[in-house]
């Protein structure tokens, strides 16, 4: 896998773990399955975290405006928060790609295909990636 990729995909974990302590310090539940984050879902909508962090629930996750960038995400079947697809990874570091490496959207867009592609991220049931292995 491209090194710069993986290094995206790191920091949109460490993204994802802090929209957790957001949801943990605001009294958010965490979902331990997808059937608990939709009544979650309906019950939060859309709103602020501490720290003036505005957030909108929607389908199977949640979109954060965190200072570092817009950061979305699903939960899994089973609550898991380690999946990613191109277009969330763009969008958390749209503005910052210079950062990791990339020049332009498209140029990150073709090395998560080719991570795919050769097998290092699998589609899981819900249509997100996550790292083979």
């Amino acid at each position: 896998m491209d090194l710069r990729l993986k290094h995206v995909i790191e920091e949109y974990w460490a993204g994802i773990q802090e929209v957790l302590r957001l949801m943990d310090a605001s009294g958010m539940p965490r979902p331990a399955t997808l059937a608990e984050w939709l009544v979650t879902r309906n019950e939060w909508q859309m709103g602020t975290f501490v720290g003036d962090i505005r957030f909108f629930c929607h389908g199977y996750g949640i979109a954060v405006n965190l200072p570092s960038g817009v950061l979305d995400f699903d939960f899994g079947l089973n609550g898991e928060v380690d999946g990613v697809n191109v277009h969330w990874a763009i969008q958390f570091v749209q503005k910052r790609l210079g950062e990791f490496g990339y020049s332009s959207e498209s140029e990150l867009k073709q090395a998560f295909e080719d991570a795919i592609a050769a097998g290092d991220l699998a589609k899981d049931d819900l249509g997100a990636y996550r790292l083979r292995g």
